[in-house]
Parts: structure tokens; sequence; C-alpha cells
């Protein structure tokens, strides 16, 4: 199956933060995936992960006059030691019991169990968890079915490590804000790849999740109040048993019930057995210079869905859906249901079903939405995964500006989009910008090798 190798500096991604897990909300009828096997109820996994992951870690005393903020993890180091790169320590959970806000825990390669963290970071001072090398993480702790697991603790990062074999999520953020998850490869794994449930501010950058074996990719859950504004850019999601990420409210989790201010660009899923997107009870966010194709293996509603937890009464409002080729066989390229309100839907490439608005209540554009014939006269190579735009290829002008919206400023690939149509203030639709006639477009090339 075909990956994609992101370059995130292109996307203008910086160091990211990360947040502990969570298991995710129910998955409705239209999601569920008919599989050989019988399905837990998710609540009774979420119940189940809250109940386990209370146990308090002991915390060991520090002097804060006389200490150190890198601490480093090897497989051939020992828990007695200072953690210095000339004594370094076994495990990353003596680490998470070490680290302050500052620190920086530097695993070097090699096969590790998992761990759950101990502190909160500060603002401008987190607690960074960075893997250098090929870290592996696939033993999970004894008391919790997540192999990272971020709970009750703010301002964390976790970036580069392997995660795979969970027995639940591979990373979870639970009640824990302004974390960053990047640059992880999660998969396969039995529920989810990144689960967060209360997570305000968390932010999803770069990783890939893939295998997840009940659900969804990842997954981003509940909500306390209108201060969610998750970031989910630049993932690639593949081959799991429901979507490839889904944002759900879910009111009957407490809160509010609705995720609010998401900002979910740059993603490329492809492959799932259900839906790409599957966007429940979200409001005031946007959906832009994401690539979707192939799923809906075997169930889904659309590539995607903008909808309602069933009996919650929070529909999906105010979103803006913008600038997404979207290429599904079979399913709807984009579906609004469920009382959907107020959504803008401009400037996407559609090759499927089109899109369906059951609701009547949205606003798309007519002719900056482009219903494709097929893919091979649009986009480079899709048999490969390429969906860059031909050069040359015949698509009306799309629109900078839509309903008071306007189109993303940069193309999925980090580069400006260029106005190249006769149309004053025009731009492309979909993810890329047509090249210039006759010039190599390096920037995209690279970003897409």
């Amino acid at each position: 199956m075909k990956r994609f190798s992101f370059i995130l500096g292109l996307l203008g991604i910086g160091a990211p933060l990360l947040c502990a897990q969570l298991p995710g909300p129910p998955v409705t009828p239209r999601e569920v995936v008919t599989r050989p096997f019988s399905r837990p109820d998710p609540r009774a996994l979420r119940t189940q992960c809250l109940a386990t992951a209370t146990a308090p870690l002991p915390v060991t005393p520090t002097n804060a006059s006389a200490r150190q903020n890198f601490f480093v993890v090897d497989v051939r180091g020992q828990d007695a030691n200072s953690g210095l790169a000339t004594a370094p320590l076994r495990t990353l959970q003596r680490a998470a019991q070490l680290a302050q806000p500052g620190d920086t825990v530097a695993v070097r390669p090699g096969v590790y169990a998992g761990f759950r963290t101990v502190r909160s970071g500060r603002p401008g001072q987190p607690i960074t968890f960075l893997a250098q090398g090929e870290v592996v993480i696939n033993v999970a702790d004894s008391t919790v079915e997540d192999l990272i697991c971020v709970r009750g603790t703010d301002w964390i990062t976790v970036a580069g490590f392997s995660v795979r074999d969970a027995p639940r999520a591979g990373i979870s953020v639970i009640e824990a804000s302004h974390c960053v998850v990047s640059n992880n490869v999660c998969g396969p794994n039995k529920v989810w790849g990144i689960f967060t449930g209360f997570a305000p501010q968390v932010q999803i950058i770069g990783n890939k999740a893939f295998g997840s074996g009940e659900q969804h990719g990842i997954y981003v859950s509940n909500s306390r109040g209108p201060d969610d504004k998750p970031v989910i850019r630049g993932n690639e999601c593949y081959a799991n048993a429901a979507s490839g990420i889904q944002l759900n409210g879910d009111c009957n989790m407490g809160g509010d019930g609705v995720i609010q201010g998401a900002l979910i660009e740059g993603n490329i899923l492809h492959d799932n057995e259900s839906k790409a997107f599957s966007l429940i009870s979200i409001a005031d966010s946007v959906v832009q210079n994401n690539l979707v194709y192939n799923n809906g293996r075997s169930s889904g509603a659309a590539g995607i869905h903008l909808t309602d937890e069933p009996r919650c009464g929070k529909p999906s409002r105010r979103n803006l859906v913008v600038n997404n080729p979207i290429a599904e066989p079979r399913l709807a390229a984009i579906r609004m249901s469920d009382d959907a309100t107020d959504n803008i839907v401009f400037n996407n490439l559609l090759l499927g079903r089109g899109i369906v608005d059951e609701t009547g209540k949205n606003q798309i554009e007519g002719d900056s939405n482009v219903q494709l014939p097929a893919a091979g006269v649009v986009f480079v190579s899709p048999e490969r995964g390429d969906y860059r735009l031909l050069p040359g290829a015949a698509l009306p002008a799309g629109k900078a500006s839509y309903a008071g919206h306007n189109a993303p400023m940069t193309d999925l690939s980090g580069a400006v989009r260029r106005r190249l149509m006769p149309l004053p203030g025009a731009c492309d639709a979909g993810c890329t910008e047509l090249p210039i006639p006759g010039k190599f477009d390096v920037v995209a090339e690279k970003a897409w090798k």
C-alpha cells in the first residue's frame, strides 16, 4: 500500500507538542465496519481507561537548585542512573518521573515499554519526549492499555516514536491541554492509533496512523467548552477498520458536546474501511488542503461527512470545507446530514458521487466544486497516489473567496498558491496548484516524492 513521505518543513510545521490518551466515543451504526470478530463497546473501553489511568505514579523529588534539564534513555541504561548522557536511564517511565517543566527526555534507538506522564510542563516550558533514531514502543504499562498515555498533564510533547501492537491506543491524550503529538508512526494497534479526550488545543501533526483493528487512525473526542481548537495537520491515515480521522463532540460523555475551532489541513487519508473524515458535532472549523481517496472499502457515508451524534441535537455547523480533492468511487465525496447547517463548501475537486446536502441548509458554490470525469485526466498518477494536477489540465478556476471565507494561501506542499487563471484573484481547486507551463515544480515534486 502506498505511503507518502511528508515534508513537514514545506508545510511550515514546527516542533510539536504531545498529549495524553483516552479511549474514544462510540461508533455509530453508520460507521460500523462488518468484521469477523465481535467488537467491544467503545464506551466501556473509555470508562475502563479513565478508571485504570487514575492511579498516581510515584513522583521522585528533585533538587531545584542543582537539577539537569536533559535526560537520556538507553536500552543499556539503568534506572538507578542520573540520566546524563554518560549514565542513561533504562525506562521512559523513570524519565517521566524525573522530568520537570522545560526538560527533554531523549530516547536512543531500541525497543521499549510504554509510559504514563507524571507532571505538566508550563507555557514555553513543555516536557518533551523525543525519539532519536528508530525507537519502538510495543509493550503497554501494566495498568493502562495505551502505550503512551498522557493524562491529566498539560504542555507535553511526544515526537518521533514508532508505536505498535497496543492493546488499545498507541498514543492517548486525556484531560490534558496544550499537548502536541508529532512525527510518530502509530500502527498497527488494536483500537486507535492516536486518541484524545477532553484535550483542548491539542496538536496532532505529521503522524502516520494505520492498521487500527477496530476503529479510527486518529480520534479526537469530547469537549468541555468553546476553547477546543485542535490542530490536525499533515498526517497520513490508511488501512484503518473505521475512519481515517474522526472528531466527535459526543454529548453522551459530558461537556458541551461540540468540538469548536478545529483546523484540519494537509492530511492524506486513503484506503480506510469506512470514511476518510467522520466529523460529528463540530463547529466553526476549517477542513482544507486534504487529499482523500479510495475509502469506504466496506461501509461509510462519504469521504468527508459532517453530521451529529445520534440523540445529541448538536449538528455540525458553520464549518469551511475548501480545496480538498476527493476521489471516492464508492462514496459521496462530501455529505452533510442530521441538520448540518451553514457549512461553506467551495474549491473541492470531486470524483465519485459528488456533494450530498441532506438538509439544504448549507452554502455550496456552484462553479468551483468541480465534478471530475476520471482521475487519470486531471491528476499526475492516481494509481501511485500522486494527486498533483497534470500540467495543462482543463479545469475551471477556483475562487479566492466565497461567502465571506478565503481559500487557503498555500497548497498541500506548502507552496504559495499562484494566480495563474485569467480571472483576477482566481486560484485552482483541490489541494495543489497547477504548475506553471514549461516549468518543473521543484517544491511540489519534493513534497510528493
